[in-house]
């Protein structure tokens, strides 16, 4: 039984941060979403135990899965990835069924994200 987890959807890197394409090119979009995700991981593992009892990530992405392996969150693997929406619909049906009673969804994106952002 798992009651209050956070969940990270995170959109495959081939295709992240597309509002920049005329800024960037794909592989700096890709490095940067790597290295957000990253951040938001390492800011919300603390969190585990004394806040949460367990950090989600869903994906269909490698990169994303081996990151939030190393951070220790669980990884809700995506066969296909439609929408954002349907990534957290899916994956909160999924934590539910584990006994997840209340979820934090967290973008793989949220900017200067802080451990005490995920307490407040």
């Amino acid at each position: 039984m798992r009651g209050t987890s956070i969940l990270i959807p995170v959109k495959l890197h081939a295709r992240a941060k597309g509002r920049l394409a005329p800024l960037l090119d794909p592989p700096t979009r890709q490095q940067l979403a790597r290295v957000m995700l990253e951040d938001v991981l390492a800011a919300v593992m603390p969190a585990v135990g004394p806040l949460v009892d367990a950090v989600y990530v869903a994906t269909a992405d490698e990169d994303a899965m081996r990151a939030a392996r190393r951070h220790g969150a669980l990884v809700l693997e995506e066969a296909d990835q439609r929408s954002e929406s349907h990534s957290v619909d899916r994956a909160s049906r999924l934590c539910a069924e584990q006994g997840v009673a209340a979820l934090l969804t967290l973008p793989a994106d949220a900017p200067a994200v802080l451990a005490g952002d995920v307490a407040a």
